[in-house]
């Protein structure tokens, strides 16, 4: 298994997480108007694994054992990105737009999405806009 691998598995497995969480808080929001708490912290579970697994390659290569990894800036631009989501998330909630599910939902989709752009473009936090903008017109026209 070559150096890239991880750098390459770890996006189809964040979309694998995103599809299969999608599906099941979809269908528990549609049926029973609520996301649970218990989903979000099971998909949490796999989130934070796909991270670890990005800083476990990160310190191999900061330790020269690989070559090809991800630099600090990426993470860094993560949570650039984390802390624009779950900011305006957190205000739709306060103007009363969104419920706490909701909130809850959309930072860990924000989560879950920096695994699914490596090394990531994340255009200083205005991809959360552009997130929100996605969001907000099929739901308007729906």
């Amino acid at each position: 298994m070559n150096e890239l691998s991880l750098l390459k598995a770890v996006p189809v497995y964040a979309w694998g997480v995103f599809m299969f969480a999608w599906i099941q808080m979809g269908w528990a929001d549609w049926t029973q108007q609520k996301i649970r708490n218990r989903y979000l912290t099971l998909w949490l579970k796999f989130i934070a694994a796909g991270y670890l697994a990005l800083i476990g390659h990160t310190v191999f290569g900061e330790l020269g054992i690989v070559s090809t990894y991800l630099f600090k800036d990426y993470y860094l631009a993560v949570g650039g990105y984390l802390a624009v989501s779950a900011s305006a998330a957190y205000v739709l909630w306060v103007l009363r737009i969104w419920p706490a599910g909701d909130v809850k939902l959309f930072t860990l989709l924000a989560l879950c999405y920096g695994l699914m752009r490596l090394p990531g473009s994340f255009h200083s936090g205005l991809r959360a806009l552009e997130v929100l903008i996605n969001v907000f017109i099929p739901a308007a026209a729906f």
